[in-house]
C-alpha cells in the first residue's frame, strides 16, 4: 500500500499545462507566440508565467461575442479533485498578478464563471455535469471552452481583461482581451503579411525548457527551408543520440507550421521514446525572427521541451540521410496483428514513416496479446534486438518551470545516424516512473521525517 500511494504521487508531480490553438479566429494566450501555436508547458501560476498583460497582443471584442479557450496537460493526471479547469477573469490591474486568479479568487480579485455562463464544453451544451471541466483523464489535445464575453464596468483600462482556464492546483493560462463597449462595431480582422520561418534553430540549454522532473535537454540543431507563403516548411532534425530525419510541416493555422500527428523521438539505444510537438511561427515580439517550439506530449516525459529563436548562425541545409533500421534488429517471428497482418504489410512505416504518427497511433490493429507493429516489426521501431547507444546521454536538467526563450549560436552535428530505431522494451512510463519515484520518494521521506521530527 505504501509503494501505492508513493507511485501516485511520482505520477501526479509531472503533469503540466499549456495553452492550445484554437482556430485561424481564435486567440493566442500571454505566453503563447501569436495565435496560432501553443504555449509553452509550464506550472507557473494561474496565468502559466510572469509576462505583463497585452505581451501577445490584446484581442478586442464585444460584450456577447463567443469566445473559445483550450488547455491541455502533458499527461500524469488522475486526481478528480485536483484536474478541474474554471474560467476565471479579471480586469485593470488585477490582471497583472497571477495569484488573483487563485482558486477562490483570493476573495474578490476574480470571477468565476458559473455553468450558465459557458455555453460549450468539448463541443457539448454546458451543464453542470460537464463545467466545471474534469479534466482528470488528462487529455493532451486539449479541453475546449466555449463562454460570451461578459459586459464589465469603466472605462479604457477598467475594460482590459484577462480570462484564464485555471485547475485546482492553481495551474493555468491566460488570455488578454480589451472588451469594447456594448454595441461598439466589431473590429476589422487584418490578414498579416507573409513571411518566412527558414533558419536553424539551436538546441540547448538556453532553449531547454526543464518542463518535466529529471528530463533531459535537447541538444542539436533543426534546420528550416521555407519560403515566404508557402503552406508547407522542411525541417531537417539533427538531435544529438537520435537519427537525423528530414520532415514536412505544415499550415494548419495561418501563421503557424506543425506536424500533422506529431514526431516520435526514439533511437537504438537505452532511451525512452517520445512524442514531440513541433511548431513553428514567426515571432510575435521581435521583427524578423522565428520560434520553434517543441513540447513533449508523451504521458510521462523523458526529455524537455524547448523554445528556440532563429539562430544568427545558420547551417547549411544538408541532404537528408536515408532512414535504416537498428543494426541487427528482426521482426518477431510470427507475429500478426488484429487484422493478420504480418509486418511485411506495415509499408506505412517504412523511411521513419511511423516517426510522424504518434506513440499510440498502431495500438489500435495491435493483437490479442497487445504487440502492435511498434513492439513487433524493426521497420516500424520494433524488433528482438536493438543497438546500445555509445555517445554520451543528453544533459540532464532540473526542473524550472520558466526559462529563456533564446537559443545561443552555433549547432551540434553529433548524433546517431542509425536510423528505424527500436523502442525502449519497457514503455515509458514505466522507465520514467522508476526514475521520478525515486525523486519522489526523496520528497516524501522529507516531508514525513520533518512531521516526526
Amino acid at each position: 500500500m505504501k509503494i501505492a500511494i508513493i507511485a501516485s504521487f511520482a505520477h501526479i508531480v509531472e503533469g503540466h499545462v499549456r495553452a492550445l490553438p484554437t482556430g485561424a479566429d481564435g486567440v493566442g494566450c500571454r505566453e503563447c507566440n501569436g495565435k496560432g501555436t501553443p504555449g509553452p508547458y509550464r506550472t507557473n501560476g494561474a496565468l502559466g508565467g510572469g509576462k505583463a498583460f497585452g505581451a501577445n497582443g490584446v484581442t478586442k471584442v464585444t460584450p456577447g461575442q463567443e469566445i473559445e479557450l483550450a488547455i491541455g496537460y502533458n499527461g500524469g493526471h488522475q486526481d478528480p479533485n485536483k484536474n478541474i479547469f474554471y474560467v476565471r477573469y479579471a480586469c485593470g490591474a488585477a490582471t497583472g498578478t497571477a495569484s488573483n486568479f487563485n482558486k477562490g479568487c483570493g476573495g474578490n480579485t476574480c470571477t468565476q464563471l458559473t455553468a450558465n455562463q459557458i455555453t460549450e464544453v468539448d463541443g457539448q451544451p454546458a451543464t453542470t455535469a460537464n463545467y466545471p471541466v474534469d479534466a482528470s483523464q488528462s487529455k493532451r489535445d486539449g479541453y475546449k471552452v466555449k463562454f460570451k464575453i461578459p459586459d464589465v464596468p469603466g472605462a479604457g483600462e477598467q475594460r482590459k481583461c484577462t480570462f484564464a482556464l485555471v485547475e485546482g492546483r492553481n495551474w493555468g493560462m491566460g488570455w488578454d482581451f480589451d472588451i469594447q463597449a456594448a454595441g461598439a462595431a466589431q473590429p476589422a480582422t487584418t490578414q498579416a503579411p507573409a513571411k518566412s520561418v527558414a533558419g536553424t534553430y539551436v538546441l540547448n540549454q538556453a532553449a531547454c525548457q526543464k518542463d518535466a522532473p529529471n528530463c533531459e535537454c535537447l541538444e542539436g540543431q533543426i534546420i528550416v527551408k521555407h519560403s515566404r507563403g508557402q503552406t508547407t516548411a522542411t525541417a531537417y532534425l539533427d538531435i544529438k543520440n537520435y537519427p537525423k530525419h528530414e520532415i514536412t510541416l505544415s499550415q494548419k493555422i495561418p501563421g503557424a507550421w506543425s506536424t500533422a500527428k506529431g514526431y516520435v523521438l526514439a533511437n537504438c539505444g537505452q532511451q525512452s521514446d517520445n512524442d514531440l510537438d513541433i511548431s513553428l511561427s514567426p515571432d510575435a515580439q521581435t521583427t524578423g525572427l522565428s520560434l520553434l517550439n517543441i513540447g513533449v506530449t508523451t504521458e510521462i516525459p523523458t526529455v524537455c521541451g524547448s523554445v528556440a529563436k532563429t539562430s544568427s548562425a545558420n547551417s547549411n541545409y544538408p541532404t537528408a540521410p536515408k532512414i535504416t533500421q537498428c543494426d541487427n534488429c528482426q521482426d518477431i517471428a510470427g507475429w500478426k496483428d488484429n487484422g493478420d497482418d504480418g509486418c511485411d504489410q506495415y509499408t506505412t512505416c517504412a523511411n521513419g514513416g511511423w516517426r510522424l504518427k504518434g506513440l499510440d497511433y498502431y495500438k489500435q490493429f495491435a493483437n490479442a496479446q497487445g504487440q502492435s507493429a511498434r513492439n513487433a516489426c524493426c521497420v516500424c521501431g520494433g524488433g528482438t534486438s536493438r543497438q546500445i547507444a555509445t555517445t554520451p546521454a543528453t544533459t540532464p536538467a532540473t526542473q524550472s518551470p520558466v526559462t529563456g526563450t533564446t537559443a545561443g549560436n552555433g549547432g551540434n552535428n553529433e548524433g546517431n545516424n542509425g536510423g528505424t530505431t527500436r523502442r525502449s522494451m519497457f514503455d515509458n512510463q514505466a522507465v520514467a516512473a522508476a526514475q521520478t519515484v525515486g525523486i519522489a520518494f526523496g520528497t516524501l521521506l522529507t516531508a514525513c521525517t520533518a512531521v516526526f521530527m
